[in-house]
């Protein structure tokens, strides 16, 4: 860990060094600090070389792809669900967040927390326009 915030410092925005770092804190099961390092990589200053900022880049809808992961890890869908909204609206065609995100919803619907499970995962038509139905009680 030490190691790979050593690189941070030289170069504060090369994506691998927050990967591989959320990658350790994602298999000790610290999920909260996984997505503490991705989303350091969302907010880090952009430089020359490598802007991930606007337009979005590839690696920012990956960073939002994984922060969905290790929030779905930890059991919370809700912040899983907007996670992989925002990876689609930066990129609509990611086939992670599309995939996890229809995961997503046949669990909340397997544990009975939405009634129907959506067909397939729709463009996202806005921010925010594509919801999971409130839990059933």
């Amino acid at each position: 860990i030490l190691q790979f915030r050593k690189y941070q410092r030289l170069d504060p925005v090369f994506p691998s060094n927050y990967f591989r770092l959320a990658q350790i804190y994602v298999l000790r099961k610290e999920y909260d600090k996984a997505v503490s390092v991705y989303n350091e990589f969302l907010e880090a200053k952009p430089c020359v070389v490598h802007r991930h900022d606007d337009p979005p880049t590839p690696e920012a809808a990956e960073a939002y792809t994984l922060i969905g992961n290790a929030q779905f890890l930890k059991g919370d869908l809700r912040s899983a669900e907007t996670a992989y909204k925002k990876a689609l609206e930066m990129n609509p065609q990611h086939p992670g967040a599309r995939q996890n995100l229809q995961f997503l919803y046949q669990k909340a619907k397997d544990n009975g927390l939405i009634k129907v499970t959506p067909e397939r995962v729709p463009q996202p038509a806005a921010p925010g326009a594509f919801e999971v139905p409130k839990p059933i009680h």
